[in-house]
């Protein structure tokens, strides 16, 4: 029976034990009022019918009446006028009530064909009945209508024959409603009693069921106040707790009842409370300082911080306005939040404050001022601020720093972009983060289109290049070290050497990129190779014995081999850039001199020195000496 503990479901039943007895009493009631109206209306019918048959009767005696005053008393003197007077007086009579008849038959009829405790046999044996009542009743009027024409003739044995009919009919028509009589009406009054005696006890069991039910109702309430009583009583000693401040005494009690379910909500009002209480212990021990106004300046709520920041009573200083409350003044604080914050609908707006300048505490404060929904459903606005003099105080010196710093970094960056060698720095993804004016130039792009790319991400290398270069990179990652490679890359400028150097990038002891120097080293390759080969030229020229001088425009040495040297007897290094007339020969300064016959374009020419004979070929200002003594005494000999 624990589902009858629910008081809805009490209700729920009394409800329909109420509606149960209303329709049971009202259908009674209109049971007896249709009954009664049926009843009243066949006994009325009844009444009427028995009234016909009285004017039946009436006019079949007055009938006989006529007959026998006209054949027991014809030698009375009635002339015609007397005798068509007497007859339209019964005429008349009979024509009035012939309306009331018709009216009377209909009636009739409705009453066979609804009344109850007929069978459908009996039903269908009255109405033939009524069907011949009124055909009687059609032959009756005939035969009267017969006698009004014969009355107009005066002829005495044809009305005293008219009023025979009149009496046949009338006998017939009587004969007929004695039996519609006996069959209908007797019947339908028994039936009448039958209906009458049921509806009164039906109406009788109706009351007995509804006594029955109000007992039972009383019962149940009072069962119902019985076991409704312990939880009031629980739920009065919770609530008792509560507002003694015992928070967490239980008092939910875990019913499917609505007690239940009142209980459950006082226990989410509790929870609230307790969740409020939390907030409001949270909020005391913020850092920060708090306040919640109403859109007219009324403080709501100020947290602890605030009011000993202020030195105020927080609970005298509710309902106060807050620029008077905290700070004595008369209209609302400069940097006040509240009239920039006037919400729209479902709107929840906020603002920072940056660094304002509080007098009357003498910091700097910075916060946020929001429009919130309070604890009663309404807006409010909330402010939140804390005092940042110190933090005020560091970014003055952060920043007077970081001014320095600037400046140094200017002067490192123009120093960096001084450098004429590549330099570059890379993070660990081997992307570029920082790099020179050089490298810019050699990209030929700025630094905003190196920074953040690396060698494979458009900036003109190949993808083997790239992927050879990263290669290096990841030894000095892995191992941090110094890596030191030449590359030949395949440049905008064509194939260049470079001299590379790779340096690990350390901060805190783990390495976080490198630094990089890139040298274009392809035109000291090629000047060394220059050199190699003059070298190579050198040795060679030197090797040969022959004496060969190389003369500039203005005829002097720029370059002797060592035959020269072992020729005149001095060094190398004295020669060099002397005039080539050192040589002493004979011809010298004359128009035979080698570098004069070239000039005219003789490519051959000879002199003589200590009694030798030597032929000088000139190549552009190359001259080639050679010893022609001997082939010069065979010519002469020969």
């Amino acid at each position: 029976m624990k589902w009858f503990n629910d008081i809805k479901i009490r209700s729920k039943l009394f409800l329909m034990f109420g509606i149960l007895v209303c329709v049971m009493t009202g259908f009674a009631i209109f049971t007896a009022t249709q009954t009664y109206g049926i009843n009243n209306q066949t006994i009325e019918l009844i009444n009427s019918f028995q009234a016909r048959q009285i004017y039946i009767t009436d006019a079949i005696s007055y009938s006989h009446c006529a007959r026998d005053a006209n054949l027991f008393k014809g030698h009375l003197p009635l002339d015609g006028f007397q005798l068509q007077g007497v007859v339209s007086g019964f005429l008349e009579t009979c024509e009035n009530d012939a309306g009331a008849f018709a009216k009377n038959m209909a009636g009739f009829r409705e009453i066979v064909q609804s009344a109850p405790g007929f069978t459908e046999a009996e039903r269908r044996q009255r109405l033939v009945i009524i069907d011949e009542i009124e055909d009687s009743h059609s032959r009756y009027m005939e035969t009267v209508g017969r006698l009004e024409t014969l009355a107009e003739s005066a002829d005495r044995p044809e009305i005293i024959q008219a009023y025979e009919e009149v009496i046949s009919s009338g006998l017939e028509l009587g004969g007929k409603l004695e039996r519609l009589r006996d069959l209908v009406f007797f019947t339908a009054k028994e039936k009448i009693g039958e209906t009458m005696g049921l509806t009164f006890g039906l109406v009788k069991g109706i009351i007995a069921i509804t006594a029955v039910f109000v007992f039972i109702s009383i019962l149940v309430v009072l069962f119902t106040v019985k076991i409704i009583q312990k939880p009031i009583v629980k739920l009065e000693n919770a609530v008792t707790k509560i507002k003694d401040g015992d928070m967490y005494y239980p008092v939910r009690s875990g019913r499917g009842d609505e007690f239940g379910v009142l209980s459950n909500r006082i226990g989410d009002m509790v929870d609230k409370i307790i969740d409020q209480n939390k907030t409001t212990t949270i909020m005391d021990n913020l850092d920060l300082m708090i306040c919640v106004s109403d859109f007219d300046y009324n403080l709501l709520f100020i947290n602890k911080h605030l009011a000993e920041t202020y030195g105020i009573d927080r609970e005298k200083a509710i309902k106060q306005k807050c620029y008077k409350a905290l700070k004595n003044r008369e209209t609302p604080c400069s940097y006040c939040t509240l009239p920039e914050l006037f919400p729209e609908k479902d709107s929840f707006p906020s603002k920072k404050l940056d660094y304002i300048w509080n007098g009357g505490l003498k910091a700097w404060l910075t916060g946020t001022g929001s429009i919130i929904r309070w604890v009663d459903g309404s807006l409010a606005h909330l402010l939140c601020t804390r005092d940042v003099t110190r933090m005020k105080q560091q970014e003055e010196l952060v920043e007077r720093q970081a001014a320095e710093l600037k400046l140094q970094t200017a002067k490192l960056h123009g120093v960096f972009n001084a450098i004429s060698d590549v330099l570059f720095v890379k993070d660990m993804d081997s992307r570029f983060v920082l790099c020179n004016k050089a490298m810019e130039n050699f990209y030929n792009c700025r630094t905003e289109d190196i920074i953040g790319k690396n060698e494979i991400d458009g900036l003109g290398f190949t993808v083997e290049e790239a992927e050879r270069i990263f290669e290096c990179e990841k030894k000095v990652f892995s191992k941090g070290i110094q890596v030191k490679i030449e590359e030949t890359l395949n440049t905008s400028k064509g194939i260049r050497v470079f001299d590379t150097v790779k340096v690990p990038l350390e901060q805190n002891g783990s390495i976080i990129g490198l630094v990089s120097v890139v040298r274009d080293i392809t035109d000291n390759k090629e000047k060394k190779k220059q050199m190699d080969l003059a070298h190579w030229y050198k040795s060679i020229l030197d090797a040969t014995p022959f004496p060969i001088t190389v003369t500039d425009a203005d005829m002097k040495w720029t370059f002797v081999n060592k035959a020269v040297e072992d020729f005149l007897g001095k060094k190398r290094e004295d020669l060099l850039g002397k005039p080539c007339s050192n040589w002493n020969s004979d011809i010298c300064n004359t128009p035979n001199c080698g570098i004069a016959c070239v000039k005219r374009g003789i490519k051959r020419t000879f002199f003589t020195y200590e009694g030798v004979s030597y032929q000088v070929n000139v190549a552009g200002f190359i001259e080639i000496v050679q010893d022609v003594t001997k082939l010069v005494t065979e010519l002469t000999n020969g």
